[in-house]
């Protein structure tokens, strides 16, 4: 008795180990090959083969095998369901011990070859009730197996087809990780064939927006100093402001947002030069943050018409003076956070027949206008100088 509990715990030490193995391996070609390998190496047997089901076409097909046919069989060796001891087993879910092989009808030859083999172990692999596959072990000699074999091999079936079950869940996920990274990098080609499209449109828009102001330039030495010179001069002014967003757009990180200080700073300074005041000073504090199109352009319209309107008519005879520009973001009490856009300077102030509320001229029309695009607050002021201030959501939609 002593022998027979040694040799059984020997068995359930080498079970142990077949299962620790093949647990731990999640591909599955390579768990299916070191399951047979393991059984026929630790447990001695002639010949072992592992057969999955195909449900599809209804056969059992090899998909690894160790020991003496490992060989000799085709790689592509499959068997019907129903034929064969295998095919038996496979079609009744029960395992199948046949110790003389030459007794029994149903034994089949499935190499074309005659082989040795005497005694045949089949037992099925299930998963939820259902055959997955077939387990098959063979011997030379007639009685090759016990039912402790059997018991063995059906312990390690149950093993085998949680091993299999992840295997395929693994296989499953990698698939799907591999199809989702196929879908990123198209998405991601696309993107940024579309970013160099949208940019090379906004590059094209700025060339275009650039001729634009050429002509009018043209067209201002015709006239130089009298009020055409003068209504060209803020068209240019405008058209400016609008190339610049575009020329942001093209040469900076994002496509569809501008960064406020950059463009701000460089449309003052462009403005600065086409004015030239020496005896003016303008000092900034600019805010450093994104703005979407929609919202930075109308700024950007807004900023031109207010220091524009300041450096023509704030300090006449060339009086000396400031004019200070803010941009800013605001947290109000309702947690929306709000944009101010703010120009004021120590000139002349409004002239008294001037109503900022019921413009008549067209830069207060267009800062109204503007205003509203925004979804803004529009407050004027002249006291000491002239102050104006424009503060909106930045959630504002496009419209």
């Amino acid at each position: 008795m002593k022998a027979e509990e040694k040799k059984h715990t020997q068995l359930l030490t080498i079970v142990h180990k077949i299962t620790h193995r093949i647990i731990s391996i999640l591909e599955l070609q390579k768990l299916l090959q070191a399951t047979v390998t393991d059984i026929q190496k630790h447990l001695g047997y002639y010949n072992v083969t592992l057969l999955l089901l195909n449900k599809e076409t209804n056969e059992l097909g090899r998909q690894a095998m160790a020991g003496a046919y490992a060989e000799i069989a085709p790689l592509d060796y499959h068997q019907k369901v129903g034929e064969g001891l295998i095919g038996w087993v496979a079609q009744t879910g029960e395992s199948l011990l046949v110790n003389d092989v030459q007794s029994d009808p149903r034994y089949l030859v499935g190499f074309g070859k005659t082989v040795p083999t005497r005694s045949e172990l089949c037992v099925p692999i299930k998963l939820e009730g259902e055959v997955i596959a077939v387990l098959d072990v063979q011997e030379p000699q007639v009685n090759g197996f016990t039912k402790n074999d059997l018991k063995i091999l059906e312990t390690l079936a149950e093993q085998i087809a949680v091993a299999i079950k992840n295997a395929e869940y693994y296989e499953k996920l990698q698939t799907e990780i591999r199809e989702r990274v196929k879908t990123e990098q198209a998405l991601r080609k696309s993107l940024e064939e579309k970013e160099i499209l949208l940019k090379e449109m906004h590059h094209r828009v700025k060339n275009n927006l650039n001729m634009i102001s050429s002509i009018i330039n043209m067209e201002r030495n015709r006239v130089p100093g009298t009020a055409t010179d003068r209504i060209l001069s803020n068209i240019q002014n405008r058209i400016k402001a609008i190339g610049l967003i575009h020329q942001n757009l093209y040469t900076g990180k994002h496509i569809d947002r501008v960064s406020v200080k950059t463009y701000c700073e460089e449309l003052i300074r462009q403005i600065q030069l086409s004015f030239s005041p020496a005896l003016i000073q303008i000092e900034k504090s600019i805010e450093d943050m994104d703005l979407p199109i929609h919202l930075a352009l109308p700024c950007g319209l807004l900023l031109t018409e207010l220091l524009t309107n300041a450096l023509k008519y704030a300090f006449p005879e060339k009086r000396t003076g400031k004019i200070f520009i803010q941009f800013k973001k605001i947290s109000s009490s309702a947690k929306e956070p709000y944009v101010e856009l703010l120009v004021k300077d120590n000139g002349i102030g409004l002239p008294k027949h001037v109503s900022w509320k019921n413009p008549e001229s067209m830069g207060f029309r267009l800062i109204h206008a503007l205003s509203q695009q925004l979804h803004g607050a529009l407050r004027i002021q002249s006291k000491h100088g002239t102050e104006c201030g424009i503060r909106f959501p930045l959630k504002t939609k496009p419209k």
